[in-house]
């Protein structure tokens, strides 16, 4: 048992970790053991100094010693300091030491470390960060040095206290980051929303503009284009969407640019508004006001030589120093510094002034010279290594980098001169330590997506294939020649070269059996040529991973195959297995015989699901964007994990997001010549809402399409155990060779609510019809008379803060309140749903088909329906109730 008080305790780790946190260890005194504790219990989100400083005060607390920090601690509290808030203060005062200490190379100093301990407390982060965005946007421009002294100065803290001024560069950093404030050159700081605030910015509308109703917004419309929540004058929202500034987009309401025409000059102005009634900014969590947004067509602005010129003297100043490509939005910031009446009145788009000023846009950035392009990427790959690998990779990052750097000097040159002959300044010595830095399988991994990225853009493809190149013609030993044929075979599948990436991984599984990264994708490309018995082979020599158990699972009724054909092997003067009449010795000696199309379906659906995980160098922003519409709990992180694993989230994006067709071209030479075909058919096939009619339990059952009203016998086992005639499901019957079976993903649909599920499929738009799966998981939102929202699956455990922070009241199904709330809500359903139309109904409503003798019997159906599912369903769940539903229709 540990011997550690229950108050120390729960300081460090939280008042729900019990004094038994260290019972698990042999030593509770040994630190080394305890540091196993610590890196489970504290959170991620300190580095360097912090990050050691973290688990020395957790042991200087439970120790006492020195007890200095613990007399600190209580001295805290006592004076209303959070807990979590003062363990992070003291933590950054021994930080501030460590840092001085290994800065000047000296020892530790215990009394400086007692002196910066009864300093505390600190101010609030809140605090600080609230004085710095006032004062800059106060002061536009202001030197940062000047600003953090303004700040000290406030709040009282104590000038050059190495405390306070990391306290100070941790908030400015936070702030810098996520684009409160910003630095311009000169270390110039400024608050972005204060400059920019009721500005008339342009934007040349563009033919797919005005035809699609998406503006490109990137580059034009910086810093007021990346608020999150905006609307029209009239209230109708507009989404922002992309994933990266170089990207952002706004998607308005259906026909918003219809009163606009290609070459139209817009003005748009936003203005803030307080959300009324709370509106989206509550329900979001944000304090943030809504913008709104003003289109007008404006008269062309006349040519403005001078302003163009004052725009490349920003960009000058801007480049100079970190020789990097500079954003719109650095530009926009720079001109209104300058001069604060620059965008006051309509003047050219950004993009014709910075043309007109020579520079060359790309997404939302600029560059003057190629060499400042090619500086651009190389930093952002340095940031992509440092994420990747952090700190408990360093190493490895580290080799990644100087594989890399073969990269860099091969950037910018003439694909023609790549090669050894073409690389005189690269020392042969660094070419081999590079090829053995790959021996690394996460920094061969980390290469192989990094050149599987370049390949995606005109601007880098060169480098990506002269890296391999030169990697490949220098490799002699077997563990080079392997891992230079898994990135020459990377590059080969983003060049669309699917037979060439296969024979670069047959030569490298050949030079290196035990490459894990070779073997597994060489496996993918056996397992889609169909060779199920060499496939399994591949997986087995590696560690079981979640994704090769599946693989290995949809191949385990082909391997079975395999083995019990072994035993019937034909003799070589019989006549062959596969039917052709020709002797087995002349046609297929010593191959497996291949199943019946229909029996490797599932097999090949498993093909196209892997070519979305495997090449998400391609599919992840598709992917990503429908597994999180799909995730009903955005909070949970292990929920959008689940969601992507969904057959319905993957099946989504081959379908409707269009990458079965990608599937197709790109691995459609691997796949046997009868898959291919089958599969090709497949692309003819829409999703639909189809209806069960018959069912024979365990084996077949007969789907009615209730768009075309054809009916499919279908195979699918474990579907049939769950499914009840009359229900109704959105799935995809495709054809499978012999009959029909059902692909992907499926959902149940309700009811009543077929046109609004055929509504979305006309649509097409995988994410919005993930979203609206995920909204039927939902429990449905209540609006109690006093204002409190609840949903239909709390009731029973709801429990809503009183003023005071503590009491808590527990709210019941059977109070009066919240019964109201519920009878209302499903009472209005009911009268909406009678005179909406029912595709169950033949597109007409219900209150059509009461009044239609020669209707009423499908409604009568429809009714009893509703009674067996509101017979089968929980008390309280807020089902229809049919005899409400008979009143209304006069039945």
């Amino acid at each position: 048992m540990s011997t550690f008080d229950a108050e120390r305790i729960a300081f460090v780790f939280g008042p729900d970790v019990g004094a038994d946190v260290f019972d698990d260890l042999d030593d509770p005194s040994d630190l080394d053991q305890r540091s196993y504790v610590y890196d489970e219990r504290f959170p991620e989100d300190l580095s360097g100094p912090q990050h050691v400083a973290r688990s020395v005060i957790a042991n200087q607390i439970l120790d006492g010693q020195p007890p200095e920090v613990w007399a600190t601690a209580q001295r805290l509290l006592a004076a209303g300091v959070e807990p979590e808030s003062a363990f992070r203060q003291l933590t950054m005062v021994l930080a501030s030491q460590l840092r001085d200490a290994l800065a000047e190379r000296a020892l530790f100093d215990p009394d400086a470390y007692t002196a910066a301990l009864a300093r505390l407390p600190l101010p609030e982060a809140g605090e600080v960060e609230a004085a710095l965005v006032e004062r800059a946007g106060a002061q536009p421009g202001i030197g940062l040095d000047d600003l953090q002294a303004q700040v000290v100065e406030a709040l009282g803290g104590v000038a050059d206290d190495p405390v306070v001024e990391m306290l100070l560069d941790t908030v400015t950093d936070q702030l810098l980051r996520v684009g409160v404030l910003e630095l311009l050159a000169g270390d110039r700081v400024v608050s972005p929303f204060a400059l920019t605030g009721g500005l008339v910015l342009t934007h040349r509308l563009s033919e797919d503009e005005q035809r699609t109703g998406v503006l490109d917004v990137a580059f034009d419309l910086p810093i007021v284009a990346e608020r999150e929540l905006l609307e029209l004058t009239d209230g109708s929202p507009v989404e922002l969407s992309g994933e990266h500034a170089r990207d952002l987009l706004w998607v308005g309401p259906d026909g918003w640019l219809d009163g606009f025409a290609p070459g139209d000059l817009l003005a748009v102005r936003v203005e803030d508004v307080n959300p009324a009634g709370g509106g989206e900014a509550e329900e979001q969590g944000r304090g943030a006001p809504v913008g709104r947004v003003a289109i007008e067509v404006v008269a062309e602005s006349e040519a403005d030589p001078g302003l163009a010129e004052r725009l490349r003297a920003v960009y000058d100043g801007e480049v100079a120093e970190p020789w990097v490509p500079i954003p719109a939005g650095d530009l926009l910031l720079g001109l209104q510094l300058e001069d604060p009446d620059t965008f006051r009145r309509p003047r050219p788009p950004l993009t014709e002034l910075a043309a007109a000023a020579g520079l060359e846009r790309r997404g939302d950035e600029v560059a003057h010279d190629e060499s400042v392009w090619r500086s651009g990427r190389q930093l952002a790959r340095f940031g992509r290594i440092l994420d990747f690998f952090g700190r408990e990779e360093e190493a490895a990052g580290d080799e990644a980098r100087f594989v890399l750097y073969l990269a860099d000097v091969i950037d910018g040159e003439d694909p023609e001169d790549i090669g050894l002959a073409g690389l005189d300044g690269v020392n042969p010595t660094t070419i081999r330590r590079a090829l053995a830095a790959l021996d690394d399988e996460l920094v061969l991994l980390f290469v192989a997506d990094e050149l599987a990225d370049a390949l995606g853009d005109p601007d880098t493809s060169s480098w990506a294939e002269g890296l391999v190149d030169v990697l490949v013609d220098a490799a002699t030993r077997s563990h080079d020649v392997a891992a230079a044929r898994y990135l020459a075979a990377r590059v080969a599948e983003g060049a669309g070269e699917t037979l060439v990436a296969e024979q670069h991984l047959v030569l490298a599984e050949k030079a290196d059996p035990e490459n894990p990264a070779v073997v597994d994708r060489l496996a993918w490309y056996v397992s889609d040529r169909g060779d199920a018995l060499r496939a399994a082979r591949l997986w087995h020599r590696l560690e079981p991973t979640p994704v090769i158990e599946e693989d290995l699972a949809h191949l385990a009724p082909f391997l079975e195959m395999a083995r019990s054909s072994a035993g019937s092997e034909p003799g070589r003067n019989d006549p062959c297995w596969c039917g052709s009449g020709r002797k087995y010795k002349q046609c297929h000696l010593g191959e497996v015989p291949v199943p019946p199309l229909a029996d490797r379906v599932p097999w090949l659906m498993r093909k196209s699901v892997a070519y979305v995980t495997r090449r998400l160098d391609r599919t992840e922003d598709d992917a990503l964007a429908v597994a999180f519409a799909r995730t009903v709990d955005l909070v949970d992180p292990s929920a959008v994990v689940e969601s992507f694993q969904d057959p319905l989230v993957l099946d989504l994006v081959l379908t409707e997001g269009g990458w079965f067709d990608e599937f197709l071209t790109e691995r459609g030479p691997l796949l046997p010549d009868d898959e291919a075909l089958l599969a090709a058919s497949w692309l003819l096939v829409d999703r639909s809402v189809h209806e069960l009619v018959e069912a024979a339990p365990g084996a077949h059952l007969t789907l009615l399409d209730l768009r075309s009203g054809e009916r499919h016998v279908v195979v699918d086992h474990a579907f049939a155990h769950t499914a009840r005639v009359g229900d109704r499901y959105c799935l995809r019957v495709v054809p499978d060779g012999e009959g029909h079976q059902i692909a992907g993903g499926v959902f149940a649909v309700a009811p009543g609510t077929e046109a609004r599920v055929f509504d979305l499929l006309d649509e097409g738009d995988p994410v919005a019809i993930a979203g609206y799966v995920a909204d039927l998981e939902r429990p449905p939102t209540l609006v109690l008379p006093d204002g409190r929202r609840v949903t239909v699956a709390e009731l029973e455990e709801f429990a809503a803060a009183e003023d005071d922070g503590e009491a808590a009241v527990t709210l019941d199904p059977d109070d009066p309140e919240v019964a109201e709330a519920l009878q209302s809500f499903i009472v209005e359903m009911e009268r909406r749903w009678c005179d909406e139309p029912v595709p169950a109904l033949d597109g007409k409503t219900p209150r059509e088909c009461a009044a239609d003798p020669t209707r009423r019997d499908a409604l009568e159906r429809l009714l009893r329906d509703f009674e067996r599912r509101a017979g089968d369903a929980p008390e309280n769940s807020g089902t229809f109730d049919v005899n409400r539903l008979r009143a209304l229709l006069d039945l």
